[in-house]
């Protein structure tokens, strides 16, 4: 019981977040030569910013087969599990909404996904939202497998 003990408060990691001045004070004891993992991102896959890439999105609805894709929209970062851009129309959370993504060199990318989070962009009329992509596999609730395919060979290229 004594040497789980001892173990267990090697490895403590105490963060706290000092939210006035937007400081992280990290506080621990950390075994010589091991780094702790970043405890604050929640992210399975790394990000990419493709600042030349456009963005065009329709919103789902009970008009749909009449809604357009509007765009183009300033990408903010794309992963294999989701995208963040701007936009200047109203977007809720929970909403499902459709992206093309025209990124340079490469073929249009073909998305569905869920609205995770909206927040207040620079620009007073402008949101930035978050979207995180619906599974990859056959069927209509589902993203293109070939799509999924595009975007690991991306993230293979950043590297």
């Amino acid at each position: 019981m004594k040497r789980y003990y001892n173990n267990y408060f090697n490895l403590l990691l105490i963060r706290v977040l000092y939210l006035k001045k937007n400081v992280y004070f990290h506080l621990g004891i950390l075994k010589l030569g091991r780094e702790m993992p970043d405890l604050w991102e929640r992210r399975a896959q790394d990000r990419l910013e493709l600042r030349e890439s456009e963005v065009y999105f329709k919103q789902n609805g009970l008009m749909r087969t009449f809604n357009r894709y509007l765009g183009p929209k300033e990408m903010i970062d794309i992963s294999k599990s989701g995208m963040g851009f701007v936009t200047t129309l109203p977007v809720s959370l929970s909403e499902t909404v459709r992206v093309k993504v025209k990124i340079p060199g490469e073929p249009v990318l073909k998305l569905q996904g869920e609205v995770r989070w909206v927040k207040e962009a620079d620009d007073e009329n402008e949101k930035r939202i978050g979207v995180q992509f619906m599974p990859f596999g056959n069927g209509r609730r589902y993203n293109s497998p070939v799509s999924l395919v595009q975007l690991s060979l991306l993230s293979g290229k950043d590297n």
